[in-house]
């Protein structure tokens, strides 16, 4: 899977915010946030979907908008903060999969601050134990995640 990788560089100028198709691109304490791209099977945002609008495209998930009822479990079970609710319902990065290089990336002015990479299914992985992990040192909020006995990831509304 291609995804934004280098953000360590970021200077937090907001070209990617603005570049962003989508919207699914913020910036928050100087820091650009968005969907990291758990995997497709395992992402806590799709489970916490009482009506499954966050659906499998390739490598990626994205929401369709037909489905979508805006009621904000994928927000509260996004461990990264990485999904925002609009007019229109749930936002979040699909990586441009129509492009070779997300809109984003194209408008950094930093070399290296925003690249994309692709991802074998074992940094996917590590990707998700990471926001997981997050989720849990701010308390456990979300929808999907934590909470089992020993931790592990439960499933959402389906």
């Amino acid at each position: 899977m291609k995804v934004w990788t280098g953000l360590p560089e970021c200077v937090g100028c907001g070209r990617c915010v603005e570049a962003c198709p989508k919207g699914a691109v913020r910036i928050e304490h100087g820091r650009p946030v968005k969907c990291v791209h758990c995997h497709p099977e395992r992402a806590p945002c799709a489970e916490a979907c009482p009506v499954q609008a966050i659906v499998p495209v390739g490598d990626t998930l994205r929401v369709d908008t037909d489905r979508c009822t805006a009621c904000g479990r994928c927000v509260e079970a996004c461990p990264v903060n990485g999904i925002v609710i609009r007019d229109d319902g749930a936002v979040k990065c699909d990586g441009c999969p129509d492009r070779e290089y997300p809109p984003c990336v194209e408008a950094c002015p930093i070399p290296g601050a925003a690249t994309t990479a692709r991802l074998p299914e074992r940094a996917l992985w590590a990707r998700y134990r990471t926001a997981r992990t997050l989720a849990r040192i701010r308390g456990g909020r979300g929808v999907g995640v934590g909470g089992g006995a020993r931790g592990e990831h439960r499933r959402g509304h389906r």
